[in-house]
């Protein structure tokens, strides 16, 4: 038989982990190549995403914070690209939901926009 203590440690650490898991109140980001070359690499604030092929969207990630326009960083062959926020003071985050941001690359130059999904 369990010691009361020792059981309600048990429910609090149960519940202190199906809290941090609620999809309510988190927010999921993947990053959309909408560009006609591949990425490799690809960087979101400090949250790596990895390669993503021209065309192709990566699974979704939970990030602490998300911002409409976020810092990001990828390679097309040799070259490092970073499209950096133009600032954060008094923007709103993105908050709970599913969001994609869809990256393009022209002239070597990135474009962010975010998009919520469904």
């Amino acid at each position: 038989m369990m010691k009361p203590i020792v059981r309600s440690a048990a429910l609090l650490i149960l519940l202190a982990s199906l809290l941090g898991c609620d999809s309510n109140t988190s927010t999921y980001v993947r990053v959309r190549n909408e560009s006609g070359a591949d990425f490799s690499n690809v960087v979101v604030n400090e949250n790596k995403f990895g390669d993503i092929k021209s065309g192709e969207a990566t699974e979704y990630q939970i990030l602490a914070m998300a911002y409409p326009d976020p810092y990001l960083s990828l390679s097309i062959g040799t070259n490092r690209l970073k499209a950096e926020p133009a600032k954060y003071q008094g923007e709103q985050a993105l908050g709970p939901g599913r969001f994609t941001y869809v990256v393009n690359a022209k002239d070597l130059k990135l474009s962010v926009s975010s998009q919520k999904d469904k």
